[in-house]
């Protein structure tokens, strides 16, 4: 096991890690469908920056850990505006619902960063253990960098208990801010740890 550097020729690997943690997120929806999703929530969080890391083991991507200082940009609110024609009017709906909650998300946890902070944008593991080490790998580096504070967001269909084990306070916490979940108690938690 050996964290390294995210590279854009892994992303389809980073992709399909993505729809398995999120498949059964949607339900009754193709998993054609799923697939574009998880795409578009991995492009949502990955920045041409230093903050990208993976693990692999046999080949093959068990890991990986995204993240972005306060003012990094992307281009993935133009990739999804560009899939429309290839979805369904209910897909669009859905899709135009995740955009929504996570640009939201993210505008509301920028309120929070200075300058010197750093934002776990996009975490996920298939391996357990492998998230705690890619999290500390990120933390030696945000420090040596010179961050004073990590922040991210997430909800509670995720594992969020798991922030507070690791040192993170919740700053935030928002009931049903997902207009696409209709769970009645689905919340969106804001977290912050001194680095």
């Amino acid at each position: 096991m050996e964290i390294s550097k995210l590279y854009n020729s892994d992303l389809p690997q980073v992709y399909e890690l993505a729809f398995e943690a999120w498949k059964e997120a949607y339900p009754g929806q193709s998993d054609a469908f799923i697939r574009k999703v998880s795409e578009f929530i991995v492009r949502k969080n990955y920045y041409e920056n230093a903050y990208r890391y993976k693990i692999v083991e046999d080949g093959i991507i068990k890991a990986i850990l995204l993240g972005c200082e306060k003012n990094d940009t992307n281009n993935a609110l133009e990739w999804v505006a560009l899939q429309k024609n290839d979805l369904q009017d209910s897909e669009l709906l859905t899709m135009n619902n995740q955009k929504d909650y996570l640009v939201k998300s993210d505008d509301l946890l920028a309120t929070f960063l200075s300058d010197n902070d750093i934002k776990l944008a996009l975490f996920i593991s298939n391996v357990r253990g492998y998230g705690t080490k890619l999290l500390n790998h990120f933390m030696e580096e945000a420090q040596v960098k010179g961050k004073d504070k990590m922040y991210l967001w997430t909800d509670s269909s995720c594992n969020h208990q798991y922030y507070p084990k690791q040192g993170f306070e919740e700053v935030l916490c928002i009931d049903n801010a997902n207009a696409s979940i209709v769970e009645e108690d689905y919340r969106t938690l804001f977290y912050c740890k001194k680095i």
